[in-house]
C-alpha cells in the first residue's frame, strides 16, 4: 500500500481548500498512522466536506440544471447519430447498396456525399463542444462540490438511454448485425465525441487566454448548433410521441433552452471576472 497510499491521499486532498488539504496532510504525516489508515481518514474528511457543501445551493443547481438534463439529452442525441454515422460508414467502407439503408430514417442522404459529409462534421462538432461546455459550467456552478456532482453526471450520461427504445431504424438495418459497425464503431463515436470532451471540460480549468477565448467561441457554438439539433434531438429523446404528447413548438423551445443554459451560464460569468475565477 505504502506509497500508492500516499500517492492517494495526495489526490484526494485536492478537494479540500488548500489550507486545509496541507494540515490534514502534516497532520496525518506526524501521526506515523499507515498509509491505508490515511486514505481512510483523508476519504472521510473529504466526504465530510463534499456533504456540506450541499447545504448550498451551487450542487444543486449544478445537478438539476445541467449535470441531469444535459446528460441524459447528450447521451440520447449520440447514440442516435452515432448509430447514423456508424451506418453511413458501413455503408461507404463496404461498398453495400444504399438500398440496405431504406427501412431506416437514414435512407435519403446515403446517396449524397458531399451533404453526408457536412452532417457528420457539423454532428461531431455539436457533440464536442457541447459536452465540453456543459463540463466547464457544471464545474463552475457547483465549484468544490464538483466531486459529488460530477460522478451524477457521468451515470446520466451513461445510464440516460437505458431502458428505451433507439429510434432510426439502425437495430433493423444491416451495419447493425456486424460487431464493429453495430457496436464498436458507436461506442468509440460516443467516448471521442462526448465522453472526452466532457471530461476535459469536468477535469481542466486554465487561465489561459487561448482557451478562454476557445471557450467562449465553443459557447456561441453551441447556442448556434443548438438549432439545427432541435429535431435530430427530439426524435432522439421523444420520438413519434412529441406531436401526441406535446406541440412540437414547445417541445423544441424547452430542448434549446435545457442545451444552450450551460453556455449561457458561462457567457454571463465570463463577463465577471472576480466571481467567475472564485467559481472556476
Amino acid at each position: 500500500m505504502g506509497k500508492v497510499g500516499w500517492w492517494f491521499v495526495d489526490v484526494l486532498s485536492r478537494a479540500l481548500p488548500t489550507h486545509e488539504a496541507l494540515a490534514a496532510r502534516g497532520d496525518l504525516t506526524e501521526s506515523a498512522i499507515s498509509a491505508g489508515r490515511a486514505v481512510r481518514e483523508m476519504l472521510g474528511l473529504v466526504l465530510r466536506r463534499q456533504l456540506g457543501l450541499w447545504g448550498h445551493a451551487r450542487p444543486w443547481l449544478a445537478l438539476f440544471t445541467i449535470a441531469l438534463p444535459t446528460g441524459i439529452l447528450l447521451g440520447n442525441l449520440a447514440r442516435y447519430w452515432s448509430e447514423g454515422g456508424s451506418a453511413y460508414l458501413w455503408l461507404y467502407a463496404t461498398g453495400a447498396d444504399a438500398q440496405s439503408l431504406e427501412t431506416t430514417v437514414w435512407r435519403f442522404d446515403a446517396r449524397q456525399p458531399a451533404a453526408l459529409v457536412l452532417w457528420l462534421c457539423l454532428n461531431a462538432v455539436t457533440l464536442a463542444v457541447w459536452a465540453w461546455i456543459a463540463g466547464a459550467a457544471v464545474r463552475s456552478m457547483a465549484h468544490r462540490a464538483l466531486l459529488t456532482v460530477a460522478p451524477a453526471f457521468l451515470a446520466a450520461l451513461v445510464l440516460g438511454t437505458v431502458g428505451t427504445i433507439s429510434f432510426g431504424g439502425f437495430s433493423d438495418s444491416a451495419p447493425a448485425s456486424t460487431y464493429l459497425y453495430g457496436a464498436v464503431v458507436p461506442a468509440l463515436l460516443r467516448v471521442c465525441l462526448v465522453a472526452l470532451p466532457l471530461l476535459a471540460g469536468l477535469m481542466l480549468d486554465s487561465v489561459s487566454n487561448i482557451v478562454q477565448g476557445a471557450r467562449i467561441l465553443a459557447a456561441l457554438a453551441v447556442a448556434v448548433l443548438a438549432v439545427r439539433a432541435q429535431p435530430s434531438l427530439e426524435i432522439a429523446l421523444l420520438g413519434g410521441w412529441t406531436s401526441v404528447l406535446v406541440g412540437r413548438g414547445t417541445a423544441r423551445l424547452g430542448l434549446a433552452t435545457l442545451m444552450i443554459w450551460p453556455a449561457v451560464y458561462l457567457l454571463f460569468w465570463r463577463h465577471v471576472p472576480g466571481r467567475y475565477s472564485r467559481a472556476s
